[in-house]
């Protein structure tokens, strides 16, 4: 029961926060432009050289790991964290920019 009586808090205090942050979301890709050069400084690194240099080094990390551990799984998590890195920065505009 109080358990049960916990987990009922949490939703509704998560409702109440989305509720109290919804509108501040909504204005957040046509806000002001302040931070546009450390925005666009953060997207040349994450495209660039330091992107895939990352990337590399994800997957060399990763396949070191399965080698240690005899799985493959590391090796697939650091291939997905080269997706991430190649697409994570257009998903994120598209999300943050879309209007409705």
């Amino acid at each position: 029961m109080k358990e049960t009586r916990t987990m009922a808090q949490v939703v509704v205090l998560t409702l109440l926060l989305l509720a109290v942050l919804a509108p501040a979301v909504a204005l957040a890709g046509t806000a002001d432009t302040e931070f546009q050069p450390l925005y666009q400084k953060f997207i040349d690194w994450v495209s660039g050289y330091l992107g895939k240099t990352l990337a590399v080094a994800a997957l060399i990390a990763g396949l070191f790991i399965g080698i240690v551990r005899q799985s493959p799984l590391a090796a697939v998590a650091g291939v997905a964290t080269a997706i991430f890195a190649a697409y994570g920065p257009t998903v994120i505009e598209g999300l943050v920019g879309a209007t409705f």
